[in-house]
This record gives structure tokens, C-alpha cells and sequence, in this order.
């Protein structure tokens, strides 16, 4: 019985020191946080913007952020469809 609350001991100090500190998935969130910050407040002026047929007047940081978006769907489409094929043959 001894045993068991010494390791019980031992296993809640060894949470302990691996869970202190910020994590790195924060300091990342945190990170690019700032980093969109700064690239709305860096173009945050209007621009016209043709889309086809369309003449848009928006903001330069909306048109890139959609850009990468659609970029970002477009490359998920793309494995999931490479992924279907590759699984049929």
C-alpha cells in the first residue's frame, strides 16, 4: 500500500512539471494572431478589384485573405480527391 501512494506521489509531481509553462500551441495561436494584426493594419486600404466580370472595391487584405482560403479548400479538394482515386485502383 506503501508503494502505491509513493508512486501515486511520484506520477502527480511528474504532471505537474510537464504541465507547467505555456504551451507551444499558444505561443503559436499567439503568434500569428499578431501577425494578422499587422498585415490588416498594413493594408488595410481600399482598392478596385476585377473578379472576372466583376469590379469590386475592397479592402487588399480581404481580397488575399479570401485568396488563401479558397487556395487552402482548393489544396484539401485536391488530397481528397488524389486520396478517392488512389483507394479505387
Amino acid at each position: 500500500m506503501y508503494e502505491s501512494n509513493e508512486r501515486r506521489d511520484v506520477d502527480e509531481r511528474e504532471v505537474e512539471r510537464t504541465r507547467s509553462g505555456v504551451s507551444p500551441a499558444l505561443i503559436a495561436l499567439i503568434v500569428v494572431a499578431i501577425v494578422a494584426i499587422v498585415f490588416v493594419v498594413q493594408n488595410g486600404e481600399k482598392r478596385q478589384v476585377n473578379i472576372l466580370f466583376w469590379d469590386v472595391t475592397t479592402w487588399v487584405w480581404l481580397v488575399i485573405a479570401a485568396s488563401m482560403v479558397i487556395g487552402a479548400l482548393l489544396a484539401k479538394l485536391v488530397g481528397i480527391l488524389w486520396r478517392h482515386r488512389r483507394r479505387a485502383s
